[in-house]
């Protein structure tokens, strides 16, 4: 059996939108109101989530653009 010892290390997170993109998003919230804004802003976190577990492909596409 093996154990494993205590690491000190941060592990950096990369955002999954740009400043530019994150204030598009909301732009695009703030169209919305109740329950369409709700499923709107579920749906953009899902599609963070998403995108985040695949980041060097979602990295990769942001950069064509």
């Amino acid at each position: 059996m093996t154990t494993a010892a205590p690491s000190t290390a941060l592990a950096t997170i990369q955002p999954a939108f740009t400043d530019a993109e994150r204030l598009a998003l909301a732009g695009f919230l703030a169209g919305y109101r109740g329950l369409t804004r709700e499923a709107y802003a579920l749906d953009l976190r899902q599609f963070t989530g998403w995108c985040r577990a695949r980041l060097p492909s979602c990295e990769y596409a942001s950069q064509q653009g």
